[in-house]
């Protein structure tokens, strides 16, 4: 994603109350796939995760989802996922498949290294002892995870 934000003063819901931010804050909407409402003024100049809620037109469905703001290097980079994480707190490695309901099987994730998709199933890359990952948006969704 590459895209220059706009330039506004907004308010924050933070841990102190509501914020007025004292300058213009670089802000991006968010449209996802699908039939989602647009996501308005999703603040990219302060680094952190921050929670907003993806619903559908109808108001029949919402979600959390996570905005993590990154700074790798010069570059901010936005990732999107779903406020379910899973954690292994075995001993071994563990790979973990999530199985979606068939309405969602044609959207498009971003896989990372180490993950596959085929079909309905998404095969997660291993996780480590003691390692965790976040899962898709579609794992709220009703998806199956095994």
């Amino acid at each position: 994603l590459r895209v220059e934000p706009l330039r506004r003063v907004i308010k924050m819901v933070g841990q102190g109350g509501l914020v007025v931010t004292p300058h213009r804050t670089g802000i991006i909407n968010l449209k996802l796939e699908g039939s989602w409402k647009t996501i308005s003024d999703v603040v990219v100049d302060i680094v952190g995760k921050y929670v907003y809620t993806l619903e559908s037109p109808d108001g029949q469905q919402s979600l959390p989802l996570i905005v993590d703001v990154d700074l790798v290097g010069r570059t901010k980079v936005v990732r999107l996922h779903s406020a379910v994480c899973a954690c292994n707190r075995t001993d071994r490695k563990m790979t973990l498949r999530l199985r979606m309901p068939s309405m969602y099987a044609a959207f498009h994730i971003s896989l990372l290294p180490g993950e596959h998709q085929d079909g309905q199933e998404l095969t997660m890359r291993p996780l480590a002892p003691g390692e965790g990952v976040f899962l898709p948006l579609l794992a709220c969704l009703g998806g199956v995870l095994s």
